[in-house]
Parts: structure tokens; sequence; C-alpha cells
């Protein structure tokens, strides 16, 4: 059984010092920003999504702990907007510490995820992943998520294949 357990200061500088490169990183390797560019925008996104960091309004930022053992596992970051419609979540990010990874918490933390979100009355949730992010995609996609839009690009300097 896992818990999400609201993170703590420490825990949220511990995890930006992770996140923000590798934000940079992956908007870098997908073509958005330029690497010498990457870590000032990746940071001032961050500063805009999380103003007040894990007291942000409307955000939800979690350690994932394995009941059991009393490990810390990951993290999940999410918001959530309640509509007349019904409620739906945004999962800003999501991750399963390195040690922990291909041992089922993920799929477990997000099985979790939905059930609290359930219980909410939350009906739906939204996601970004990076394409080149294969090991999440596959993921997502294997619990039910599917593809609600594609950006696509092309190097004009690549060779022609």
């Amino acid at each position: 059984m896992l818990e999400f357990v609201p993170m703590d200061e420490t825990e949220f500088q511990a995890y930006l010092a992770l996140a923000i490169p590798d934000y940079a990183a992956g908007n870098v390797e997908a073509g958005n920003w330029r690497s010498d560019e990457a870590e000032e925008k990746a940071r001032k996104t961050y500063d805009e999504l999380l103003p007040d960091g894990v007291d942000t309004a409307n955000n939800s930022i979690f350690t994932i702990v394995d009941a059991e053992s009393r490990s810390k596992v990951g993290m999940i970051w999410f918001v959530v907007k309640m509509r007349p419609s019904g409620g739906s979540a945004f999962l800003c990010d999501f991750r399963i510490d390195e040690a922990h990874r291909r041992k089922g918490y993920g799929r477990r933390s997000l099985l979790h995820f939905e059930d609290e979100l359930r219980k909410r009355g939350i009906s739906r949730i939204a996601l970004h992943v990076f394409g080149k992010n294969t090991p999440a995609r596959s993921l997502y996609e294997s619990l039910g998520y599917a593809i609600t839009n594609i950006h696509m690009a092309k190097e004009l300097n690549a060779p022609r294949s």
C-alpha cells in the first residue's frame, strides 16, 4: 500500500534541485529551448507555477511513501480544477526515485492517485509527457491514458532520410 504524504519544505527544495534541470533537459531534447537558456527558463516556469512553493493554492505536492517499509519512493504533483461539468486534474509531475523503479511503484502510485481523485469527484486526468520519454508513455498507455494532442517537428539541418 502507498501513501501520499504532503511534501515538506526540505523535500520540496530537494525535488526542485532535480526537477528544474530535468525539465530543462527535456525541453532541450524536444527542441523547444536552446541549452544556453534552458535552465533559466525552467526555473522561471517553476517560479510561475509554484510562487508559494508547496503552499501554492490549488496545487497538491506529495511524497509517495511505501506504507509497509516507510520508504520514500517518489513524488507526485497535481492541480485540480472544479467545473460545473465535473472536476479534472492535471498531473504536473510524477517521479519514482531511480532506486525504486521497475518495482511496480509507478503503476501502483498512479492507481492510488486515480482512487484518491475519484473520492474527490474528479472524473478526468490530463498530463504532458515528452515524446521521447518512452518508459513513461508506455506506463500511461498501459493504464488507459490516451493521446489527445501530438506536436511534431522536423530539424531542417538534419540529413535527409
